[in-house]
């Protein structure tokens, strides 16, 4: 019992710290639309078993000097890419370094956290009724 009231801990701390951190950046980074030119993919078989495929958007966007980027994502999507060439999205731009910059996507900054809360007051629920 212990062990699952831990972890459920864990999962809650984990899901508030992600959701305070998504906030701050949503404070402090400004935001920009931008547009999906291409993706960069990268592949790896490794002999004959399986492989994986990563597929990384190129992104241009204007930053908030008016200077036009053209940047390769650090997120990524195994298997295939998540939009389409020609798609816009939200970016959230470092504002002493706008090569640095996220995709805001509201399962990572909203979705995702509170997943992590459900499951950590599900397991606080699940021992609650087992004790």
């Amino acid at each position: 019992m212990i062990i699952i009231q831990i972890l459920s801990v864990v999962a809650i701390i984990k899901g508030v710290i992600q959701f305070l951190y998504h906030q701050h950046r949503l404070r402090h980074y400004y935001k920009v639309k931008g547009t999906v030119v291409s993706f960069e993919v990268e592949r790896y078989t490794p002999g004959r078993t399986g492989g994986y495929i990563h597929y990384y958007p190129v992104i241009t966007f204007t930053d908030k000097n008016g200077e036009e980027k053209l940047l390769v994502s650090q997120d990524y999507n195994p298997d295939r890419p998540l939009c389409e060439v020609g798609s816009s999205i939200d970016l959230l731009i470092n504002p002493t370094d706008s090569n640095r910059f996220l995709i805001d996507v509201t399962i990572d900054r909203v979705v995702l956290p509170l997943l992590w809360v459900l499951v950590g007051g599900l397991g606080f629920i699940f021992t609650y009724i087992l004790s």
